[in-house]
C-alpha cells in the first residue's frame, strides 16, 4: 500500500502538478485555475473539495475516488466519472455544479440524487445505470446526451431539449417535461410523427 500525502483545508492556485497526480488525499481543499489535461490521477482521494475555474480534460483515473465535491466555472471533458467511484457505495460524488461545461463525460452506476445540473452546458454525455432521482436538468440544451437504464423519478427536464432518453428502460415516474420537447421521448420508438 502506498503512503499518501494528505492535504487538508489547503488552497491550491494555478497548476502545481507538473506531472501526474499520485498518492495524495485532499480533504476540504480548494483548487483554482488547475489545468489537468491528459494527466493520470492515481491512488488519490478528493473529499469535499471545490474546483473553481479549472479544466480537467481526458484524465486517466486509477484507484481514486471523489466524494461530495463542487465544481464552479469548470471545463470537464472526457471524464469517466465511474472511475472516481467512492469506496462506499451510494456516496454522492458531485455535490454541486455551476456554470460548468461538461463534454463527452460518462456517468455509469452512480448515485447522483438531487444533483442540480441547471446553469451548465452538457454536450454528448451519457448517464447509464444512474440514480438521478430529483435531479434538475431544466432549460438545458443537452445536445445528444443519453440516458439509459436510469432512475429519472421526479427529475425535472422542463424546457430542456435535445436529450435522448430510452423510455423503455428508464424509470420516468413523475418526471417533468415541457411541450414540445417532450416529443423527443419518442425517438427511441422510431415512429414517424407528422
Amino acid at each position: 500500500m502506498f503512503n499518501k500525502i494528505i492535504y487538508e483545508n489547503e488552497i491550491f492556485k494555478l497548476d502545481i502538478f507538473e506531472n501526474d497526480i499520485k498518492n495524495m488525499e485532499f480533504i476540504d481543499c480548494k483548487f483554482y485555475h488547475m489545468f489537468w489535461w491528459d494527466k493520470s490521477i492515481i491512488n488519490c482521494d478528493f473529499v469535499n473539495c471545490t474546483f473553481i475555474d479549472c479544466q480537467i480534460i481526458n484524465p486517466k483515473i486509477e484507484n481514486s475516488q471523489i466524494k461530495y465535491s463542487n465544481f464552479f466555472n469548470c471545463k470537464l471533458v472526457g471524464i469517466l466519472w465511474q472511475d472516481f467511484r467512492a469506496k462506499i457505495k451510494g456516496i454522492k460524488i458531485i455535490e454541486q455544479l455551476k456554470n460548468c461545461s461538461l463534454e463527452y463525460n460518462y456517468f455509469e452506476n452512480l448515485k447522483m440524487v438531487n444533483t442540480n445540473f441547471e446553469d451548465n452546458k452538457i454536450y454528448e454525455c451519457s448517464f447509464e445505470n444512474c440514480d438521478l432521482k430529483d435531479c434538475k436538468f431544466r432549460k438545458l440544451d443537452l445536445q445528444n446526451t443519453k440516458f439509459k437504464h436510469s432512475n429519472l423519478t421526479k427529475t425535472d427536464f422542463r424546457k430542456a431539449k435535445n436529450f435522448k432518453i430510452d423510455i423503455t428502460d428508464c424509470n420516468l415516474k413523475n418526471a417533468k417535461f415541457s411541450y414540445p420537447d417532450v416529443i423527443d421521448l419518442l425517438d427511441c420508438l422510431e415512429i414517424v410523427i407528422e
